[in-house]
């Protein structure tokens, strides 16, 4: 049984999506490997920290400027890494960051 041109043509739309799909992965892959190339570049210290405040990204600044270990930092909270009497300041600064209402942003 031969497909109706009707499946044919939603056959073809689908592997032109599928392709399309592939090509944009493809591309955003590339472009975000490029971004981490700079980004390890860098001389500034760059890191990201999820919800809790973990350290979930690190460039190697952070152990060129600041001589921890990368691998061994990521997980660990980056308030551990402020000295006692400047966490105060570092959670409000922190707060306020994280607020994009807070005044001056």
């Amino acid at each position: 049984m031969e497909p109706t041109d009707d499946v044919r043509k939603s056959l073809l739309a689908n592997d032109i999506h599928i392709q399309a799909t592939y090509r944009l992965t493809e591309a955003l892959v590339a472009s975000e490997k490029r971004m981490r190339r700079r980004i390890e570049l860098l001389s500034e210290v760059v890191f990201e920290i999820d919800a809790d405040g973990k350290l979930t990204f690190l460039n190697s600044a952070w152990n060129n400027v600041l001589g921890h270990d990368v691998k061994a930092s990521l997980n660990l909270y980056l308030r551990s890494f402020v000295l006692e009497e400047d966490r105060l300041l570092f959670d409000q600064a922190l707060a306020k960051a994280a607020d994009p209402s807070a005044e001056g942003y």
